[in-house]
């Protein structure tokens, strides 16, 4: 991802240098309004945000036992998983040191103390509810992890050529991956607005609690953001509600790429599925020095 995706995160996670100087007691005495980007903001970053979308984006996955994944090639529906049953325990969570962030709102504290601008009454109703967070600091972090339970979540990458990717997601390159035609879709189709790329940074660094304004703006932001480790899988986000349903409408299917360990059966299975669908077939095969993935295109002879 080039320096878009930068410009893209200013626009609709802003920051407000108060409101990262003195936390959330800022929005008592300036509004929650100032702290959240203007109508115009959101068009302008959506609109950037579609000009940098990839042609493609590709998903991998297995061959269920239920034969879920041919809803997936048959009526081109993507099944989100909702972010609490993610296998990064850190994804998703809004305070992941609550620590750090007790720290951080102590030193606030004491910047307000000297600050003329904060009236009384504030500082000590900001003191009392800082004092009721650090009695109950445990209650507060398993609150705060909650944030991944309201979010339904479709992981896509921009590569399907990624090893790791295939042996995770992908049932040791038994299963498959999906290529779909991202630069089909229109500026206000429903996958548009709710496609974000993920954000790769260490959480230790630059938590959404302390630089995003507005309560669902960080909420969304913690589903977005990764630690570095994680930057290889190249990932985009569907985000939705969790009350608004587990699964979404892809757009078309361009390829189907099937992992080198593939049975018989599967591969006759997604064959029947490309004639009807029309959508090409690639197996991947190891490459001769032993780099990386080839994908050779299957004549469908069915």
């Amino acid at each position: 991802m080039n320096n878009w995706n930068e410009e893209f995160r200013e626009l609709v996670f802003p920051v407000n240098e108060e409101f990262v100087k003195y936390g959330y007691s800022i929005q008592r005495f300036i509004g929650r309004d100032k702290l959240k980007p203007s109508e115009a903001e959101i068009k302008k970053a959506l609109l950037l945000k579609h000009e940098n979308f990839p042609k493609s984006l590709f998903k991998y996955r297995a061959f269920d036992k239920n034969d879920y994944w041919k809803s997936n090639l048959e009526r081109n529906e993507l099944w989100l998983s909702n972010a609490s049953k993610f296998n990064d325990p850190f994804d998703s969570v809004l305070i992941s040191k609550t620590d750090s962030f007790f720290e951080d709102e102590a030193q606030r504290i004491e910047l307000m103390k000297n600050d003329d601008k904060i009236d009384p009454k504030i500082l000590k109703s900001y003191q009392e509810a800082f004092s009721y967070m650090q009695e109950n600091k445990e209650i507060m972090y398993e609150k705060n992890k909650t944030n991944s339970y309201i979010h339904n979540v479709g992981s896509l990458s921009e590569t399907n050529q990624s090893i790791l990717m295939w042996s995770h997601y992908s049932e040791n390159h038994e299963g498959m991956c999906i290529e779909y035609a991202i630069d089909e879709l229109s500026n206000d189709d429903i996958i548009s607005i709710s496609l974000y790329p993920v954000f790769y940074q260490n959480v230790d660094k630059d938590t959404p609690e302390d630089k995003t304004n507005g309560i669902k703006l960080y909420k969304t932001f913690a589903v977005l953001r990764k630690r570095q480790e994680w930057n290889y899988e190249k990932e985009w986000r569907i985000i939705f509600p969790a009350i608004e349903g587990n699964k979404v409408i892809m757009p078309r299917i361009k390829s189907v790429y099937l992992g080198c360990k593939i049975n018989n059966k599967n591969l006759q299975e997604v064959m029947r599925i490309s004639k009807a669908k029309g959508f090409d077939i690639y197996k991947s095969q190891i490459k001769s020095d032993g780099t990386g993935l080839n994908f050779n295109l299957i004549k469908n002879c069915l």
